[in-house]
């Protein structure tokens, strides 16, 4: 009989330590969804700013456009060639923030924290068989 208790203490021991060490495993993953999260949050902050920028000069662009129409059926001088280079550099200026906020743009979110499931998984599988 002492030989079964000895072994069903074991068994119970091995088993808090599970727990402890499953415990810590989610803690650990817990929290780097939360720093990858944030580091993705503030990427995407980035690049919501260039695309509000990128908005606000295609707006200005689109008023210069309308001016430049004015401008040519008013008087029909060659001022209206000066206002269409000005709205055409600012189209240019809008297209060049759109395409740098589309770069900085998250492509993968989580990508390490799938990793490290990944590889818990792994080592899982691998400890029970």
């Amino acid at each position: 009989m002492s030989t079964e208790d000895g072994s069903s203490k074991s068994i119970i021991k091995l088993l808090r330590q599970l727990g402890l060490q499953l415990s810590l495993l989610a803690r650990k993953q817990v929290q780097l969804v939360q720093t990858e999260t944030a580091a993705n949050v503030k990427s995407e902050t980035a690049m919501i700013i260039v695309y509000v920028l990128a908005a606000g000069i295609g707006a200005v662009a689109f008023l210069v456009i309308v001016t430049t129409v004015i401008i040519v059926l008013s008087y029909l001088v060659p001022l209206w060639l000066s206002a269409l280079i000005v709205s055409a550099a600012l189209i240019i200026c809008s297209l060049i923030l759109l395409f740098t906020g589309l770069r900085r743009s998250v492509r993968s979110p989580w990508t390490r924290t799938r990793e490290v499931i990944r590889s818990d998984i792994k080592m899982a599988k691998e400890g029970f068989a």
